[in-house]
């Protein structure tokens, strides 16, 4: 009896901290010229944003550590600029549930909130002006409390963001 308690328990633990955890991202990834980008040696950062605050300084700082990590250095005079945009969506919803009940069908409709980031990256070739490479996400953050965005929490969306950005050769 005991053994089986301690399953319980166990098997409670996992379910309770998984839940807890931010699912990963889903990221869209688009390389326009892979090659090109490859070659290039130097970057700079460029964040906007309809909202301030310190979530901004440590994403960039994030993506920099990423990009350095991949092999590419920072410069003021950058071959390539790494341009940022998060978007904000807080509005409300109709959502739809159909409800079957012997022969008949009833729809219930309700407003749901929404809170939502977009965000949007460019690696742009600064001589040309071309897009050499973009990545885009949607997260919800109805369960995200911008008071509670930390280092740890930038590092793992820049990680997931910039997986498929090619190391520099």
């Amino acid at each position: 009896m005991r053994y089986f308690n301690i399953s319980l328990f166990s098997a409670a633990m996992v379910f309770l901290l998984s839940a807890c955890q931010t699912p990963p991202l889903e990221v869209a990834v688009q390389s326009v010229n892979a090659h090109t980008l490859t070659h290039e040696s130097t970057f700079k950062v460029q964040a906007r944003s309809e909202r301030e605050g310190p979530y901004l300084a440590l994403l960039t700082q994030s993506i920099t550590e990423h990009l350095v990590a991949k092999g590419y250095k920072e410069s003021d005079s950058p071959d390539m600029l790494v341009a940022y945009q998060i978007r904000f969506k807080e509005d409300t919803e109709v959502v739809t549930e159909i409800i079957p009940v012997a022969d008949l069908v009833y729809n219930r409709q309700q407003l749901e909130p929404v809170f939502e980031a977009h965000i949007l990256i460019n690696a742009i070739d600064t001589k040309t002006g071309d897009v050499l490479w973009k990545a885009a996400s949607t997260r919800d953050l109805t369960q995200v409390s911008s008071k509670k965005y930390t280092k740890e929490r930038a590092d793992k969306a820049a990680s997931e963001l910039l997986e498929s950005f090619p190391a520099h050769e």
